[in-house]
């Protein structure tokens, strides 16, 4: 009886993870955009699955700022003005200042700057903002910093990037020129021109009558 319960238990959760991931890679991809609500009769439909694993997957999704939850609607995705994206924009460089000041580089860190950033990068320069988030985040990671990677997460900005990016007219091949620049500083384990890029980089994000 134990065995069968922990295996129904493992089973609803993939299938609720596997709910989650989709709806996630659809606000990256900009299948679904912020205020657009999730009709859960077309959910169940098109992920083939039972309302159950569903409301439970939009509710872990709420619970990480990607989702809103109205009384009498549903699930919505999280509304974002342009200035909720400047916020971001402006708390990304704080914080990603502080993960470079703390890294430390290692075998690890070279080996994920080279498969998943500059490889992706190079070839889809629409991704680098959401590649510097979850560089960031794995610095932090690196150094056990929770707090910091916790922080950076609930930013969103790696699932919001396509929107971010179409909200405040960035250009996508200037964003990853600069970006690039601290990418190349991180391989070459100095911190202090890192910073220098970083700082740049996080300047081209902001609109010139704000920056």
């Amino acid at each position: 009886m134990v065995e069968g319960n922990t295996s129904e238990s493992l089973y609803k959760t993939s299938r609720v993870d596997h709910v989650a991931n989709t709806i996630i890679q659809g606000i990256k991809e900009g299948r679904y955009v912020p205020g657009q609500r999730l009709v859960e009769a077309d959910m169940t439909r098109d992920l083939n699955i039972s309302r159950g694993p569903l409301r439970e997957a939009l509710r872990l999704l709420a619970a990480v700022g990607l989702l809103e939850l109205v009384p009498n609607r549903g699930a919505i995705i999280r509304r974002l003005s342009v200035e909720d994206v400047i916020n971001r924009y402006r708390l990304l460089d704080v914080l990603g200042k502080m993960a470079i000041e703390s890294s430390i580089i290692n075998e690890d860190v070279l080996s994920y700057l080279e498969t998943e950033v500059i490889s992706k990068c190079k070839e889809d320069n629409s991704l680098t903002l959401g590649c510097a988030a979850e560089l960031y985040s794995f610095l932090a990671r690196s150094q056990d910093n929770t707090l910091l990677v916790d922080l950076i997460r609930r930013l969103n900005v790696s699932s919001f990037s396509k929107y971010m990016i179409f909200v405040t007219k960035l250009n996508n091949s200037e964003l990853w020129e600069k970006f690039s620049n601290v990418v190349s500083a991180l391989q070459n384990n100095n911190h202090e021109k890192a910073l220098k890029a970083h700082k740049k980089w996080a300047k081209t994000l902001l609109p010139a009558d704000v920056s």
